[in-house]
């Protein structure tokens, strides 16, 4: 049971972490190597399904075949992870092709090296809808405050058995040392004739 306690509480720490960096980070300036966004088609299934996280880290070039997310980024409008199918270069300036894996056609427009975001370094697949509605004030409340206080509540509960227990085994302890006393006095008192009786009689 205990076994099964520690699990919970892990699996449950590490969702508020990545739930609460993912919702705080951003509010408070924090700088990760990483920028992380939610896939919200189905345009890279089966390898980045509807609903995946993807990670995302720039880069000084790509190449075929890498996964970009490139395009605003804004209340709006949502970037775009797909692969590169093609790369041209004119008048220093490199131009990307890129297509869904699961389109049948490469996306209409190319997309400049200074659109790009960066590389999709991996994904976390049905993630993005947890921390999707961690963003919103409900999610907020129920993913990371509930938790964190559930946490908090749980750890309170273990210190008050604890002292509890470290209570029983003093009062234990001592009724212990007092019953070994008496037990020495009772022998004191019944030995103690008998040996003098018996030095008497020699």
């Amino acid at each position: 049971m205990k076994a099964i306690n520690f699990v919970l509480n892990i699996l449950l720490a590490l969702v508020v972490l990545c739930a609460g960096a993912f919702v705080l980070a951003p509010r408070f300036g924090l700088v990760s190597p990483f920028e992380i966004k939610i896939v919200r088609s189905g345009s890279m299934a089966p390898a980045i399904p509807t609903g995946s996280v993807v990670f995302i880290q720039p880069a000084s070039s790509y190449s075929v075949g890498d996964v970009i997310t490139f395009g605003p980024d804004t209340p709006t409008s949502v970037p775009t992870s797909h692969r590169i199918v093609s790369i041209r270069t004119e008048n220093g300036t490199t131009h990307y092709t890129t297509k869904g894996d699961e389109n049948n056609a490469a996306d209409q427009s190319e997309t400049p090296a200074n659109k790009v975001i960066g590389r999709v370094i991996f994904s976390l697949p049905s993630i993005g809808y947890i921390l999707a509605f961690s963003k919103t004030r409900l999610g907020f409340i129920s993913m990371i405050l509930i938790p964190s206080l559930l946490i908090i509540c749980y750890e309170l509960i273990g210190i008050v058995r604890e002292a509890q227990s470290m209570r029983r085994r003093k009062r234990a302890e001592h009724a212990i040392r007092l019953l070994a006393k008496e037990s020495h006095l009772l022998h004191f008192d019944i030995e103690t004739p008998i040996r003098w009786r018996d030095q008497m009689a020699i």
